[in-house]
């Protein structure tokens, strides 16, 4: 991304002089995202087990509610045998 950088007339802006700003100004987002509040770490966990504990139950009384598949082997069992060939 391209910046226009105003400068007074008679002085010159090096390239030096633009990458110290950038770091400057990277140093100064670094300290501000260090100055925000820590993470409640077991708070988290405690959500993702709930939601996770939530969507089981959930699988587990869809699973029961469903009635057995039919044996796929039984079926086969009760077709007719297939004719001899000649």
């Amino acid at each position: 991304m391209n910046h226009v950088q105003i400068v007074p007339e008679g002085e010159t802006v090096t390239q030096q002089a633009t990458l110290d700003a950038k770091l400057k100004k990277l140093g100064h987002h670094v300290r501000l995202g260090w100055e925000q509040q820590p993470i409640d770490t077991e708070k988290n966990l405690a959500t993702v087990r709930g939601a996770v504990r939530e969507q089981w139950q959930k699988e587990r009384e869809e699973k029961l509610a469903k009635p057995p598949a039919p044996n796929l082997d039984k079926t086969k069992e009760q077709e007719p045998p297939e004719p001899e060939r000649d």
